[in-house]
C-alpha cells in the first residue's frame, strides 16, 4: 500500500468499500437499447454498448483512506462498455450468454477520498457467462420457472440495499494491488468474478435465487457470498427474506467477512394504496471475529401528488446502521440517495451505512417526460464516537435530462457541511467549512 489506514478510518471502512455503477438504474429507466446483429426464430445476437463522461468538483478533500492534503479536487472519469449478448433456442429450452469489455480512465486529481490518482487507465474483460433457461420443459414451472447461470456477471438482491453486484472501482490510491482500473463515481466494472445463481420462478407470485458470488475484488476483502432469496409478490406489494453467509480471503480491513452471516426482511410497495411508496428492511448480522453483531434497517414512505403539476413525489426515509455493521455489497439502485446516503458522504466523507442514524427528505417532479428535477435532504448522526464522527447534513440538487432516446446528461450539486473536520474525529481535512460539490455526467447507450 502507498499510504495506510488510520485505526478511525479503517472501522469505516466496511461501510466505503461498497459502489455499484450508479447509471444502471437510469438506463433501466430509459428505453431498451442495442444494436442487433443476427435477429432468426431460433438465434438472437446484439450488441449493446455503454459509454459515459463525468466532470466532478470538490471543494474539500477527505481522509477516509489516510490522506493529508487539504483543498478542492478536480477530476474527470470515463468509460467505455461493450458487451455481445445471445440466446440459441433449443426444442424446449434455451441457451443463453454474454460477453463483455470495460475500458475506464481517470485524470486530474483524483477523486476526493483519494481511491484514484488521476493517472488510471484500463481495458479488461468484464463479464463472461453462460446460461440455460427451462422453457417449457419443466411441467410443474412457469415458462423459464428455471434459470440457471454461471460466470463473470452482476446481481442484485431487492433494491440493493445488502447485495447490489460489485461495483467498487478502485484505483491507484492505495496501490496497484487494489487498483480496478479506475472511475470510482460512474463504477463501469460491476461483474462478480465468478457466480453461479439459480433462479427459480415457481409461480406467478413466488420466486427464489440461491447464489454463489465470488468478488475477487481487494477492495472488498476478496469476499464471497452463498445464499438463499426468496420473494412473494402480490399488487400490494412484494415482500421478501434473505440468508447469506460470507468468507474473505483478504486482508484489507474486512476481518468481520470471513464467517459472518446476514439475515433480512423487506417489504416494497402501496399497500393497496395508488400514489403511495413505502419500503423497508430489517438486517441482522453475526460477524466473523470476535465484533459485537450488527443490525441495520430503515423504513421510507412516499407519496406521488399524481393530479398535481409535474407530479412531484416527497419521500421521507429513517434508517439505522449499528456502529458494527457491515453493509456488504449495496449501491445506487432506486435513484440518487439509495443507497449511497449523499452524494458528497455517501462516496468520500462518510458515514457510508454503518454507524449512522440517517434521515432522508427527498423531492423530485418530471417537468416533461425527458427531464426530471429533484432535491434530497440529508441529516447524520454518529452512533458512536469513539472512532470517528461523521455527523453533518447535506442538501443535494440534480436533474436528470434525456435529449433523446440514446442520451443521458445528469448534473449535479452538492452542499456539505460536517460536524468534525478531520481534526477532530471527522473525515473532512483541514475545516468543517461547507463543501461546495459539483458533477457534470453525460452517458450514451446504443
Amino acid at each position: 500500500m502507498k499510504q495506510q489506514c488510520t485505526t478511525r478510518s479503517a472501522k469505516a471502512l466496511s461501510g466505503l468499500l461498497v459502489r455499484h455503477g450508479w447509471m444502471g438504474l437510469m438506463l433501466a429507466a430509459s428505453p431498451a437499447m442495442a444494436m442487433t446483429l443476427v435477429d432468426e426464430s431460433e438465434q438472437t445476437i446484439n450488441l449493446n454498448i455503454e459509454a459515459g463522461v463525468g466532470q466532478f468538483h470538490s471543494g474539500e478533500r477527505y481522509n477516509v483512506l489516510g490522506g493529508s492534503e487539504e483543498g478542492s479536487a478536480d477530476w474527470t472519469e470515463g468509460y467505455l462498455n461493450l458487451e455481445l449478448q445471445g440466446e440459441q433456442k433449443l426444442s424446449n429450452s434455451a441457451l443463453y450468454g454474454g460477453i463483455g469489455t470495460v475500458t475506464s480512465f481517470v485524470a486530474g486529481d483524483g477523486d476526493a477520498a483519494g481511491f484514484s490518482d488521476g493517472s488510471e487507465s484500463k481495458t479488461d474483460l468484464e463479464r463472461l457467462y453462460v446460461g440455460w433457461k427451462s422453457g417449457s420443459l419443466i411441467a410443474a414451472l412457469p415458462e423459464n420457472g428455471l434459470d440457471l447461470s454461471v460466470g463473470q456477471q452482476n446481481f442484485v438482491v431487492g433494491d440493493g440495499f445488502i447485495i447490489n453486484s460489485d461495483g467498487l472501482n478502485g484505483g491507484k490510491g492505495l496501490g496497484d494491488d487494489y487498483n480496478r482500473g479506475g472511475g470510482y463515481y460512474m463504477a463501469p466494472r460491476r461483474s462478480f468474478d465468478q457466480t453461479f445463481i439459480a433462479r427459480v420462478q415457481a409461480s406467478e407470485s413466488v420466486k427464489a435465487d440461491l447464489f454463489y458470488l465470488d468478488s475477487g475484488n481487494a477492495l472488498q476483502g476478496e469476499v464471497n457470498l452463498t445464499g438463499a432469496n426468496v420473494e412473494y409478490s402480490q399488487a400490494w406489494g412484494t415482500v421478501g427474506a434473505m440468508a447469506v453467509s460470507a468468507e474473505s480471503t483478504g486482508d484489507f480491513a474486512q476481518e468481520k467477512r470471513d464467517g459472518q452471516s446476514t439475515t433480512s426482511v423487506r417489504y416494497q410497495g402501496n399497500a393497496g394504496v395508488e400514489g403511495l411508496f413505502l419500503s423497508s428492511e430489517l438486517v441482522t448480522q453475526s460477524q466473523g471475529d470476535s465484533s459485537d453483531d450488527g443490525s441495520a434497517g430503515y423504513v421510507e414512505a412516499g407519496w406521488t401528488f399524481a393530479e398535481a403539476p409535474y407530479a412531484p413525489v416527497v419521500t421521507y426515509r429513517y434508517s439505522h446502521f449499528s456502529e458494527n455493521y457491515d453493509p456488504l455489497l449495496y449501491g445506487f439502485n432506486r435513484g440518487f440517495g439509495t443507497w449511497f446516503q449523499g452524494e458528497v458522504t455517501g462516496n468520500y466523507a462518510g458515514p457510508f451505512s454503518t454507524n449512522a442514524d440517517i434521515h432522508h427528505l427527498g423531492l423530485k417532479a418530471s417537468l416533461a417526460e425527458n427531464l426530471t428535477l429533484g432535491a434530497n435532504g440529508f441529516v447524520y448522526s454518529a452512533v458512536s464516537t469513539d472512532d470517528n464522527d461523521y455527523s453533518g447534513t447535506e442538501l443535494d440538487f440534480y436533474a436528470e435530462y434525456f435529449p433523446n432516446e440514446n442520451f443521458l446528461i445528469t448534473p449535479l450539486l452538492g452542499l456539505y457541511t460536517p460536524d468534525e473536520s478531520s481534526a477532530n474525529g471527522g473525515s473532512q481535512i483541514g475545516s468543517t467549512d461547507t463543501n461546495v460539490y459539483a458533477q457534470m455526467m453525460v452517458i450514451a447507450f446504443y
